[in-house]
Protein backbone atom coordinates (compact mmCIF):
# COMPACT_ATOMS: atom_id res chain seq x y z
CA UNK A 1 0.00 0.00 0.00
CA UNK A 2 1.74 3.11 -0.79
CA UNK A 3 1.86 6.02 1.76
CA UNK A 4 0.10 8.97 1.14
CA UNK A 5 1.50 13.09 2.46
CA UNK A 6 -0.50 14.70 4.21
CA UNK A 7 1.86 17.59 4.44
CA UNK A 8 3.25 19.50 2.92
CA UNK A 9 6.35 21.71 4.18
CA UNK A 10 8.36 24.94 2.52
CA UNK A 11 10.24 27.75 4.38
CA UNK A 12 9.48 30.91 4.18
CA UNK A 13 11.63 33.76 2.46
CA UNK A 14 9.79 37.07 3.37
CA UNK A 15 7.97 37.43 0.15
CA UNK A 16 5.87 35.08 -1.00
CA UNK A 17 2.31 34.74 0.64
CA UNK A 18 0.89 31.78 -1.47
CA UNK A 19 1.49 28.09 -1.02
CA UNK A 20 0.03 25.46 -2.95
CA UNK A 21 -0.80 21.64 -1.23
CA UNK A 22 -2.14 18.40 -2.93
CA UNK A 23 -3.83 16.50 -0.20
CA UNK A 24 -7.39 16.05 -0.17
CA UNK A 25 -9.71 17.00 2.40
CA UNK A 26 -13.24 16.79 3.41
CA UNK A 27 -13.58 20.08 4.67
CA UNK A 28 -11.52 23.72 4.87
CA UNK A 29 -11.68 23.47 8.58
CA UNK A 30 -9.41 19.81 8.34
CA UNK A 31 -6.45 22.24 7.19
CA UNK A 32 -4.37 23.54 9.03
CA UNK A 33 -1.10 25.33 8.74
CA UNK A 34 1.44 25.88 11.38
CA UNK A 35 4.42 28.26 11.10
CA UNK A 36 7.78 27.05 12.91
CA UNK A 37 5.75 24.58 15.16
CA UNK A 38 2.83 27.10 16.01
CA UNK A 39 -0.37 26.53 14.45
CA UNK A 40 -2.04 29.33 13.04
CA UNK A 41 -5.49 30.41 13.50
CA UNK A 42 -8.05 29.67 10.78
CA UNK A 43 -8.46 33.67 10.37
CA UNK A 44 -4.83 34.44 9.42
CA UNK A 45 -5.36 32.57 6.04
CA UNK A 46 -7.61 32.04 3.16
CA UNK A 47 -8.24 29.75 0.44
CA UNK A 48 -7.29 31.02 -2.86
CA UNK A 49 -7.63 27.96 -4.39
CA UNK A 50 -8.84 24.59 -3.02
CA UNK A 51 -5.43 23.57 -3.03
CA UNK A 52 -3.78 26.71 -2.12
CA UNK A 53 -3.89 28.90 0.85
CA UNK A 54 -2.81 33.00 0.74
CA UNK A 55 -1.93 34.34 4.08
CA UNK A 56 -3.78 37.31 4.82
CA UNK A 57 -2.13 40.68 6.17
CA UNK A 58 -1.33 41.09 9.47
CA UNK A 59 -1.35 45.04 11.62
CA UNK A 60 2.77 44.62 12.55
CA UNK A 61 5.03 42.46 11.99
CA UNK A 62 6.25 39.30 14.26
CA UNK A 63 9.31 37.25 14.75
CA UNK A 64 7.33 35.10 12.06
CA UNK A 65 5.79 36.82 9.61
CA UNK A 66 5.95 40.23 7.38
CA UNK A 67 2.74 42.50 7.53
CA UNK A 68 2.17 41.08 4.15
CA UNK A 69 1.50 38.00 6.02
CA UNK A 70 4.80 36.51 4.56
CA UNK A 71 6.16 33.76 6.53
CA UNK A 72 10.04 35.22 7.49
CA UNK A 73 13.08 33.82 5.66
CA UNK A 74 13.95 30.02 7.07
CA UNK A 75 10.62 30.02 8.81
CA UNK A 76 9.06 26.30 8.36
CA UNK A 77 5.67 26.68 6.98
CA UNK A 78 3.82 23.52 7.49
CA UNK A 79 0.67 22.98 5.94
CA UNK A 80 -0.84 19.25 7.01
CA UNK A 81 -4.93 17.76 7.22
CA UNK A 82 -5.69 16.69 10.64
CA UNK A 83 -9.45 15.15 9.59
CA UNK A 84 -12.52 15.41 11.99
CA UNK A 85 -12.89 11.80 13.39
CA UNK A 86 -15.27 12.39 16.59
CA UNK A 87 -18.26 12.40 14.11
CA UNK A 88 -18.89 10.39 11.14
CA UNK A 89 -19.35 11.65 7.70
CA UNK A 90 -23.01 9.31 7.54
CA UNK A 91 -24.78 7.62 10.08
CA UNK A 92 -27.45 4.64 8.67
CA UNK A 93 -30.37 3.87 10.32
CA UNK A 94 -32.93 0.42 9.94
CA UNK A 95 -34.75 0.84 7.21
CA UNK A 96 -33.12 3.95 5.62
CA UNK A 97 -31.40 4.06 2.10
CA UNK A 98 -27.95 3.04 1.93
CA UNK A 99 -25.92 5.40 -0.47
CA UNK A 100 -22.97 4.96 -2.19
CA UNK A 101 -21.45 8.16 -1.46
CA UNK A 102 -21.89 7.98 1.97
CA UNK A 103 -19.95 4.26 2.46
CA UNK A 104 -17.42 5.84 0.51
CA UNK A 105 -17.28 8.81 2.58
CA UNK A 106 -16.85 6.85 5.88
CA UNK A 107 -14.18 4.79 4.49
CA UNK A 108 -11.91 7.75 3.22
CA UNK A 109 -12.56 9.31 6.74
CA UNK A 110 -11.04 6.29 8.17
CA UNK A 111 -8.30 6.51 5.52
CA UNK A 112 -7.68 9.99 6.18
CA UNK A 113 -7.07 9.58 9.79
CA UNK A 114 -4.67 6.59 9.25
CA UNK A 115 -2.56 8.65 6.88
CA UNK A 116 -2.17 11.33 8.92
CA UNK A 117 -1.19 8.84 11.89
CA UNK A 118 1.29 7.12 9.05
CA UNK A 119 2.76 10.61 7.91
CA UNK A 120 5.72 11.25 10.22
CA UNK A 121 5.59 15.05 8.92
CA UNK A 122 1.87 15.42 10.08
CA UNK A 123 1.89 16.27 13.86
CA UNK A 124 -0.66 14.04 14.65
CA UNK A 125 1.95 11.49 14.57
CA UNK A 126 3.22 12.89 17.50
CA UNK A 127 3.95 11.00 20.65
CA UNK A 128 2.61 12.79 23.76
CA UNK A 129 4.28 11.03 26.46
CA UNK A 130 7.09 9.12 27.20
CA UNK A 131 8.29 7.71 29.94
CA UNK A 132 11.69 5.70 30.96
CA UNK A 133 14.52 5.70 33.69
CA UNK A 134 16.68 8.65 34.43
CA UNK A 135 16.91 11.77 32.78
CA UNK A 136 15.83 12.09 29.30
CA UNK A 137 18.61 12.75 25.97
CA UNK A 138 17.98 15.47 24.18
CA UNK A 139 17.31 13.75 21.04
CA UNK A 140 14.40 11.52 22.63
CA UNK A 141 10.89 12.59 21.01
CA UNK A 142 8.88 15.59 19.15
CA UNK A 143 8.40 18.88 19.69
CA UNK A 144 5.20 19.12 22.79
CA UNK A 145 6.40 15.56 24.15
CA UNK A 146 6.22 14.72 27.90
CA UNK A 147 8.72 12.52 29.44
CA UNK A 148 8.79 10.98 32.85
CA UNK A 149 11.32 9.50 34.57
CA UNK A 150 9.79 6.69 36.37
CA UNK A 151 13.61 6.27 38.88
CA UNK A 152 13.33 9.52 40.33
CA UNK A 153 9.02 10.68 39.84
CA UNK A 154 10.51 13.55 37.48
CA UNK A 155 8.51 15.09 34.59
CA UNK A 156 9.89 16.89 31.76
CA UNK A 157 8.28 19.22 29.18
CA UNK A 158 6.77 19.74 26.92
CA UNK A 159 9.60 19.38 24.35
CA UNK A 160 9.95 22.58 22.60
CA UNK A 161 12.37 22.93 19.71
Amino acid sequence: MATYNTTKEYTGNGTKTTFDFTFPYFKTEDVKVSLNGVTLAATEYVFATPTQLRFSTIDAATNQQETSGAPKSTVKVLIYRETDINTTKAVFAAGSSIRAVDLNNNADQLLYAEQEVADENNPKNKESTINGAGVPAATLGVEDDVYIDTTNDNIYGPKTN
